[in-house]
């Protein structure tokens, strides 16, 4: 099993991330377009689950 240097095998910790403040706001911004996206979507799915008409039909 492949370990950086320093990191513990035995922890999920491994291999050790770098996280910054620019990463961490871009990875929030792609899971707020993911959200929208699927909100703007999941009326539909429900509806054609329970057999029912599209809105936009």
């Amino acid at each position: 099993m492949w370990v950086d240097e320093g990191a513990d095998p035995a922890t999920w910790l491994a291999p050790r991330l770098e996280i910054t403040e620019e990463g961490i706001g871009a990875a929030i911004t792609e899971v707020e377009t993911l959200a929208a996206w699927i909100d703007a979507r999941i009326s539909d799915v429900m509806a054609r689950r329970n057999g029912q008409e599209r809105k936009d039909q």
